[in-house]
């Protein structure tokens, strides 16, 4: 504990502790030994970065005496590049520079259209939106307002959705106010939510190499994709770097983000600390883009909701036709890392030499994943991949039937999308298309991108870290 807070005073490390044990972090199991509430422990590392103040500079002095980072120990060198990183995005939000990737890893920012009509740029955080301004830079204090939702439906009423906190309480009654005294109008959103992408372009199909409109897809086709185009430029930016797949397996529902070549190394191996930040961050984008695909699936096909799951529904049946229909499981909403590679550094005992050795993780939870972490830093080494995927339930059982009939891939191909523009795509199993047209086809992913809202926002809810003290 001494070594970990980098205090020598007795006062000032009891009055640690006791802050540590006031906040949950930490419980007494007797004289000298602490039991870590790690939920508590990861609340507090996605909350505001405070300001590093003299007397933190002053206990760091004897790890480096020349200002460099380099011979600090590996806790102290983390908290000190989290703030650099909380900073950039301060700077992003409030003067719409580019923020590095890392940054944006560990804070993403991102746009919300609030209930008085404004949109504004907010740091976007497992358990809370941050409406950043300058005053970030050397305080830590924030007012959040918290909402239940006004019109609910089913089991999204279980949890309210993330509140809005603001350093001043005039700048949050200015945004969460309705755009003129109630009850003359109404608020333009129940609470604050992320803008949706700018435009839906499709249905598309990826056919022979090629990407061309549905319509022009010959009949006599057998292996194609089916996909639609959205330009939002978070969304755009985060697909730069990686890829995204959501299958069903097994009842439940995987959501996979897939790092690109040398993504891992060069940006996500700075900001593994941040990866429940990056999952949170991804399904709160996701489910934004799937609202506006359903809202563009009922204008161009001119069917309700209701009636559009009743068409997706009726031909789900003919594409399962003799194939076994998956039933929905249930099962707490959990982080994994699918698949992890490194290459570690160790020593051979015949020879005595030191070399590099490359090795493949997979299945693994996100403490074991952290735990991994923890071993590797006594050696060198150096993580070349990484797959992140959230599992989450389904409570209607309506999107996992779906998937049984094919995935969502999404991704950016800059040789055939354009410039902002993130492709989602319906890739049906080869059994599928013997059956199904594809105009109906285009009608069962529709169905599915509906269906996929109710789940992923229960996800998103469930992933909140828990609230700093």
């Amino acid at each position: 504990m001494k070594a970990a807070l980098g205090v020598r005073n007795k006062k000032s490390l009891h009055d640690a502790i006791n802050r540590l044990i006031r906040y949950g972090l930490i419980a007494r199991r007797r004289r000298g030994l602490y039991d870590v509430n790690l939920d508590v422990a990861q609340g507090l590392a996605n909350a505001v970065p405070q300001a590093i103040g003299k007397h933190d500079y002053v206990a760091l002095r004897r790890y480096s005496r020349d200002g460099s980072t380099l011979g600090l120990p590996s806790h102290w060198a983390e908290v000190i590049a989290q703030r650099q990183y909380w900073l950039e995005a301060l700077t992003n939000a409030s003067q719409g520079t580019t923020p590095s990737w890392p940054a944006q890893l560990a804070f993403p920012v991102t746009r919300l259209v609030t209930p008085s009509g404004r949109r504004v740029p907010a740091v976007d955080l497992p358990d809370r939106y941050i409406i950043p301004t300058r005053s970030l830079a050397h305080r830590g204090v924030v007012y959040c307002a918290y909402y239940r939702p006004v019109f609910c439906d089913g089991p999204r009423c279980s949890e309210p959705p993330k509140p809005v906190c603001s350093p001043t309480p005039g700048q949050l009654y200015r945004y969460l106010s309705p755009p003129c005294p109630e009850p003359y109008c109404a608020p333009a959103v129940p609470y604050p939510v992320p803008v949706r992408p700018a435009k839906v372009v499709g249905p598309l199909a990826d056919y022979k190499g090629q990407l061309i409109p549905l319509s022009a897809l010959p009949l006599n086709a057998r292996k194609y994709e089916l996909g639609l185009q959205a330009f939002d430029r978070e969304f755009a930016d985060f697909h730069r770097y990686f890829n995204a797949e959501v299958r069903g397996r097994e009842g439940l529902i995987y959501v996979t983000v897939k790092s690109k070549h040398k993504v891992t190394e060069g940006v996500l191996s700075k900001a593994l600390d941040s990866v429940p930040v990056m999952a949170s961050y991804y399904l709160d984008k996701l489910e934004s883009v799937l609202g506006a695909l359903a809202d563009f699936a009922r204008t161009h096909t001119g069917l309700n909701t209701a009636e559009l799951m009743a068409r997706a529904n009726a031909i789900l049946k003919e594409a399962l036709y003799r194939k076994r229909k998956p039933r929905p499981a249930e099962a707490p909403v959990s982080l994994q890392v699918k698949e992890v590679r490194f290459r570690a550094k160790f020593k051979d005992l015949r020879t005595g030499e030191y070399e590099w050795r490359a090795y493949r993780l997979a299945g693994l939870s996100y403490a074991q994943f952290m735990a991994l972490l923890g071993e590797l830093e006594r050696v060198p080494h150096r993580l070349t991949y990484l797959e992140v995927t959230v599992v989450l339930s389904d409570p209607t059982g309506t999107a996992v039937r779906f998937l049984g009939a094919g995935y969502l891939y999404i991704y950016h191909n800059p040789n055939k999308d354009p410039e902002g523009a993130v492709r989602i795509e319906f890739r049906p199993y080869r059994h599928v298309t013997k059956y199904v047209s594809p105009e109906d086809l285009a009608l069962l992913f529709y169905g599915l991108v509906t269906a996929l809202v109710v789940p992923i926002d229960l996800a998103k809810r469930a992933l909140r870290g828990t609230a700093s003290p």
